[in-house]
């Protein structure tokens, strides 16, 4: 009987970890590498839904949509739960249910905190009242008592086990092969009650979700020029990139400009592109110069070219300044090429413009590369990204561990599996054993207890009680403390207790299978 409540004890034990196990998964907190974050109402801007003091459970998620209540971080108020309405580029707009106005901070993804998952009405209050440091002492003094109590209970029980420690051992040690027999059983138990609740988990949920993924992009340009001039001036007769051009023998000047757009899961692309020439003068004189009209192109890049005719943009200086009486020794000239692309990306839509800009430095005597802020303005680049929704595995966090639902699901099925194999093979080994003739079958279980006697006269006079089955003679003789002799007989096993005047018997025939309780003689 006490084997059995050990049995059950464990099984129990088991339960209530695997439950506990369960109930961190669901609602640990984030601090401590769960998924779920408490927070408590305060105010009335998500009634008549949520009311001051109630509880709400959030939900880490990788994807938020329209009508979801969400927590996220304020920089000046701090959290604030409210429901997003709308969501603009990568930043998400909310409203309280209560509220006739729109929240004036504009949060991105990484600011919100949870979704919304399940709210428990006044939780919230009762936590704020057991900050009261009253409550607080008394709490600490229920918890001593609880810790004290076991320690002094523990000491009276400590005397009382060494009183039973001799009959326990006997009975440890005529239970131990039952035992084992149960704690397969319990082992099988406890992986069948696994299987069904990762099972009802797993199968309850999408092994797939909706989620934000960010494609990134870069556009990269690189500007060139190059001039024809007489021998001897430069390196091959001609001014190349990053060198000044002098006006004196040089009046032409060839500008090129490479496009590439870059990324990853790139589609079909095309765009248009041109270039134009902005000339400013010192006192803020500004006149814009076509290079190159617009043209459409197919693709990710495109090359533009022009030439700079520096003899008639002298002329036009020329005439400004006789018009307008005003003089300008040096002025800037900038190189501006105008690219605007769409196309897919990542199976989504995306479209973006590039114009950067090169900046000479031009006076009387030549043309050169102006200092400014760009480290490399000949090698100009811009970074971009898109945001698109994309099919991810599902998946379960613990702490710093995940698994997909695709993996739980196959658990539970192996699982299932596993536990029924198993129950097949023990009732496979329950037939077997039964099928054995009964005396091994009662050796097999009780043989700690059984003594083999032979010629035994041993309470010829006393009384003789015969017993229908096994078990009640392995009772009488773990609460005597005697042993049990085993006689064979000619056609029987004969196994006695003797308790003074009395003999207690069963008798089983030499043959006879262990399929139920071996019957009397």
């Amino acid at each position: 009987m006490r084997g059995r409540n050990t049995s059950l004890s464990a099984l129990l034990v088991a339960a209530g970890l695997l439950l506990t196990v369960i109930v961190w998964i669901v609602l640990a907190p984030t601090q401590f590498g769960g998924q779920a974050t408490y927070v408590i109402i305060n105010g009335n801007s998500m009634e008549p839904g949520l009311h001051a003091g109630d509880l709400v459970v959030l939900r880490q998620a990788d994807s938020f949509a329209i009508g979801d209540i969400v927590t996220y971080r304020h920089p000046d108020v701090g959290t604030v739960i409210h429901r997003i309405i709308a969501q603009r580029g990568d930043r998400y707009i909310f409203q309280g249910d209560n509220n006739a106005w729109v929240d004036s901070y504009e949060p991105t993804q990484s600011e919100l905190i949870g979704k919304y998952w399940v709210f428990m009405p006044g939780a919230g209050a009762v936590l704020e009242n057991l900050r009261n440091p009253w409550l607080m002492a008394l709490f600490a003094a229920v918890i001593g008592i609880a810790i004290v109590t076991p320690v002094s209970a523990g000491q009276i029980h400590r005397v009382r086990q060494r009183r039973r420690s001799a009959t326990a051992q006997k009975e440890r040690a005529v239970n131990s092969n039952s035992r084992s027999d149960t704690d397969i059983l319990l082992l099988l138990t406890v992986l069948a009650l696994t299987s069904a609740l990762v099972a009802l988990y797993a199968f309850t949920r999408s092994t797939t979700q909706i989620v934000p993924v960010e494609s990134f992009y870069t556009q990269r340009g690189s500007f060139r020029y190059t001039a024809d001039a007489p021998p001897g001036l430069y390196s091959n007769d001609t001014a190349q990139t990053g060198e000044p051009i002098f006006r004196k023998v040089i009046n032409r000047v060839e500008i090129g400009f490479d496009y590439l757009f870059e990324a990853a899961e790139l589609g079909e692309m095309a765009g248009a592109a041109s270039m134009e020439a902005l000339l400013i003068s010192e006192s803020g004189w500004q006149r814009r110069l076509p290079l190159q009209e617009e043209n459409t192109f197919q693709g990710n890049g495109v090359s533009l070219h022009a030439v700079l005719d520096l003899d008639e943009i002298q002329r036009l200086i020329d005439s400004v300044q006789l018009q307008t009486g005003v003089t300008s020794s040096r002025h800037e000239l900038r190189i501006v090429p105008h690219i605007s692309i769409s196309g897919l990306l990542g199976g989504e839509n995306v479209q973006d413009s590039f114009a950067p800009v090169l900046v000479f430095a031009l006076d009387p005597f030549q043309l050169s590369l102006a200092q400014t802020n760009d480290s490399d303005q000949l090698e100009p680049v811009q970074e971009g990204r898109t945001l698109r929704q994309a099919e991810s595995p599902s998946l379960l966090r613990f702490l710093a561990f995940s698994v997909s639902i695709e993996a739980l699901r196959l658990f539970s099925i192996l699982g299932a599996l596993l536990a029924s194999l198993g129950v097949a093979l023990a009732v496979w080994l329950v037939r077997q054993r039964r099928r054995r003739p009964a005396i091994e079958y009662i050796r097999e279980r009780y043989g700690p207890l059984i003594v083999t006697v032979q010629n035994s006269s041993l309470g010829a006079e006393g009384a003789a009680v015969y017993l229908t089955n096994i078990e009640d003679l392995a009772k009488i003789a773990e609460r005597t403390g005697r042993m049990i002799l085993c006689e064979e007989l000619q056609a029987v096993w004969r196994l006695s207790v003797y308790d003074e005047a009395v003999v207690y018997r069963f008798e089983v025939h030499r043959h006879g299978a262990a399929d139920g309780a071996p019957k009397e003689e």
